[in-house]
């Protein structure tokens, strides 16, 4: 066969849609290149998988049966790479087929739940340096339990497949009369075989070269079957959880590591992550039972990562439009690290005395303050107060979490926040003149300490990530509160007697009435000056912990001040939930419980609006 066309596409296109291309070599391309395509149109996926043949590497040298050259014939994969060096792959003892001047072969097989790897080798008296690949055409591939592993067709025949992305081949080697080629497929559910049997009607020998299609056709009733040997059948395989709603299941095979969804909305980003931040390649991404990559998913959606179970002991998070995970291994059991009556201290801080929290034991070993705002300061003075969570105040079912932070809850028995707003850099501490945008909206490491200058005039993303720079190493990371755990801050105050509907007793509003000593400001943070005996009756913008009449539990000016970013996004907004109120308004308006009718812009560094840190235990 020999026509011109214009491109490649238009080419391959033809072999697809012209009903002057006989069916059997139409549906033996179509299965080389990729099945994901649609009936009656070029795609995106036939233009990628073309652009996949053409650029496919070329190994050559002689065949070696040692384990690295076996890995290299699957160093497209980690995860199969992987199962490789762990021994997890079956070397197909046979002799060649013979049929004219064809003779061909399997050599390797994977096969684990998530991925289905199979090692063809072709010899023809053609040099197939001149050609492109190799296609078989009918293919199917079924199993001793009557499971369609593959068979790559059209209509109802091909969604009994068990392989939900297949038909990828791939040139592994290639020289003279020889080549090797893999064909990969991948599902969710692989069964556990022990026999395949792999049938094809044709092998076509093909290229694609400036608009000219060739091909060479060897028909006959191919037919060969494989005992699958017991280490593709004991398999290993660990199930995760994972706090969201969406995800149905996740598992790690022995090659690969697979995530099950089911929602009706668009999920924007959907990443994987060791602990250290490493992210783990996203190898296909899939409506169930539909190899075609869709936008907007229906039903059970299925995410394929470049992870396996000899990752395990790497601590995997999932990133799911921005909101982290870490997953946990089912049947595994969540261990209480500590408890809210003893919590524990991390490395590097140290326990503070105070007079109304004292860190001393009673004879149960309850410490004797966990309720009245426990505080502890790391080694340069930055002060964390622990706020106690009872059962009560977070959703559980057993160990079933709804999202990572009650799963942290529920482990520690609580968390640390800043005793105090955050303060500016230490290095900008200085500047007490010609505040505003200019000087404050930058990146920096805050400060939790008493006196500070509140900072004030930035943005969410500036707070955001200077907040997280301040603790980024160790058994403990740093953020901002979230609308959750400010919430539990409101829940805790308000059980300690104080007023959470009408702040203005206990916080720095508009009509907030008493004197102080220190640093303050009355032109909305702009400038700053020190005095004694000040009496506080306008709006005014106080140095952080400037008197304990602002304090509930030893936290200082959680109602008023400045209002606090959190970390939770007001609907599907540029702005975020705030907490506590501000100094230019009056504390019945803004108290410290009004959390949830607060949204501070976040591309608008004002001065009324400020942050506070949170720790994320990560023992």
């Amino acid at each position: 066969m020999n026509k011109k066309y214009e491109n490649i596409d238009d080419a391959l296109f033809k072999y697809f849609s012209n009903k002057e291309v006989p069916d059997n070599i139409s549906k033996c391309i179509d299965n080389a290149i990729c099945s994901n395509r649609k009936k009656h149109g070029k795609t995106n996926a036939l233009k990628k998988a073309i652009i996949t043949i053409a650029s496919i590497s070329v190994l050559t040298g002689g065949i070696v049966f040692a384990k690295p050259y076996i890995e290299k014939l699957f160093s497209r994969s980690h995860g199969v790479q992987q199962a490789v060096k762990n021994e997890y792959v079956q070397n197909i003892d046979m002799d060649y087929i013979e049929k004219d001047d064809l003779s061909f072969k399997v050599s390797y097989l994977i096969m684990d739940d998530v991925n289905f790897n199979l090692v063809f080798d072709f010899k023809v008296t053609e040099n197939m340096n001149n050609y492109q690949g190799i296609a078989l055409g009918n293919l199917k591939i079924t199993d001793d339990k009557e499971n369609q592993i593959l068979y790559s067709t059209e209509g109802d025949e091909h969604y009994k497949n068990k392989a939900l992305i297949h038909g990828q081949w791939e040139i592994i080697e290639k020289e003279n009369n020889y080549i090797r080629q893999i064909l990969r497929a991948s599902s969710f559910d692989f069964p556990e075989s022990n026999t395949l049997n792999i049938s094809f009607s044709d092998v076509v020998v093909y290229k694609v070269e400036n608009g000219n299609v060739e091909t060479k056709t060897y028909t006959g009733d191919f037919y060969i079957q494989i005992d699958v040997q017991n280490q593709l059948k004991n398999r290993n395989t660990i199930h995760y959880r994972c706090n969201n709603k969406y995800v149905q299941d996740i598992k790690a095979s022995n090659s690969g590591f697979v995530v099950k969804l089911k929602s009706d909305k668009y999920i924007e980003n959907i990443h994987l992550y060791d602990g250290t931040g490493n992210e783990y390649k996203l190898m296909y991404n899939i409506q169930n039972k539909d190899a075609e990559i869709k936008k907007y998913i229906e039903d059970e959606w299925i995410v394929f990562f470049d992870a396996c179970i000899y990752d395990k002991d790497k601590q995997f998070v999932l990133d799911i439009d921005g909101n982290k995970y870490t997953l946990e291994q089912e049947g595994s059991t969540v261990q209480r690290i500590s408890t809210k009556e003893k919590p524990i201290v991390p490395e590097g801080f140290k326990m503070v005395e105070t007079p109304s929290s004292s860190w001393e034991e009673n004879e149960d070993g309850i410490i004797k303050g966990w309720n009245n705002g426990l505080v502890i300061e790391d080694e340069i003075g930055n002060q964390f107060v622990w706020v106690p969570v009872s059962d009560e105040n977070i959703t559980y079912d057993g160990i079933e979490f709804k999202d990572d932070e009650e799963l942290e809850l529920y482990k520690y028995g609580g968390f640390y926040v800043a005793r105090f707003e955050a303060g500016v850099p230490e290095e900008v501490e200085t500047v007490k003149n010609d505040i505003n945008e200019g000087t404050n909206n930058i990146v920096g490491k805050p400060v939790s300490k008493k006196g500070a200058r509140p900072w004030n005039y930035i943005s969410y993303s500036n707070a955001n990530e200077s907040a997280k720079q301040m603790y980024t190493q160790g058994n403990i990371k740093s953020g901002l509160l979230s609308k959750k755990k400010a919430e539990l801050i409101v829940e805790w105050i308000k059980n300690s007697n104080f007023n959470v509907n009408d702040s203005t007793e206990w916080g720095n509003y508009s009509n907030s009435v008493f004197r102080f000593d220190g640093v303050y400001s009355v032109d909305f943070g702009k400038s700053y000056i020190y005095g004694e005996n000040i009496s506080k009756n306008a709006n005014m913008i106080l140095s952080t912990g400037i008197t304990d009449r602002n304090m509930a539990n030893n936290i200082y000016d959680f109602a008023g001040n400045l209002r606090e970013y959190t970390n939770t996004q007001f609907e599907n907004t540029k702005y975020h939930y705030s907490v506590g109120g501000y100094y230019a308004r009056p504390g019945i308006q803004y108290s410290g419980s009004s959390v949830s009718e607060q949204y501070a812009y976040a591309d608008n560094p004002e001065s009324i609006t400020g942050f506070r840190v949170c720790l994320k235990l990560q023992k």
